[in-house]
């Protein structure tokens, strides 16, 4: 005999199992960060006339912004991963949330170009380190027979956060 509704959400994920029509309350917060780590490797892209501009730097200077984030995106990963692997999902999501969103803040309030790079060389691996992590979390913590859901949403917010429509 199957039961269902008896598989019990991580503590502190907000998840419950007594609704199967809406989604968890903690999905959107994951989605919104998904989203700013997406978002965050080609905003640079889309204003570097501005930047460039702005702080006097030849559009391919600014434009190293962005491969300084991919290159430490994608060399940070798999060390964050053999890094974190043991460590609690949520704490892993938080520590880097609480990396990224400075880095990031410092990188905006910038009044010269020389700390960008700084910046983005530390926002670089704190996305690569919180991208798994948040994927775990929307996995393991949806309801039983709904945890593709949350995964499924993290997706749409990698691909949006890529995509202009």
């Amino acid at each position: 005999m199957t039961t269902h509704g008896t598989r019990t959400a991580p503590a502190g994920t907000g998840a419950t199992n007594s609704s199967r029509s809406s989604l968890p309350l903690w999905l959107p917060a994951l989605f919104l960060l998904a989203f700013s780590f997406g978002t965050d490797d080609l905003i640079i892209a889309g204003i570097l006339p501005d930047i460039s501009r702005d702080l006097d730097v030849s559009v391919a200077t600014g434009g190293r912004l962005v491969t300084v984030f991919a290159l430490t995106f994608a060399l940070g990963a798999p060390v964050a991963a053999f890094l974190t692997a043991r460590l609690p999902r949520r704490r892993v999501l938080i520590g880097a949330a609480a990396v990224f969103v400075p880095a990031n803040v410092g990188a905006a309030l910038s009044p010269a170009y020389g700390p960008l790079p700084v910046a983005r060389i530390i926002s670089g691996p704190a996305a690569a380190t919180a991208s798994p992590a948040a994927f775990a979390i929307a996995a393991t913590a949806a309801p039983e027979g709904r945890q593709g859901e949350g995964p499924r949403v993290l997706r749409t917010a990698s691909w949006r956060s890529l995509t202009r429509r």
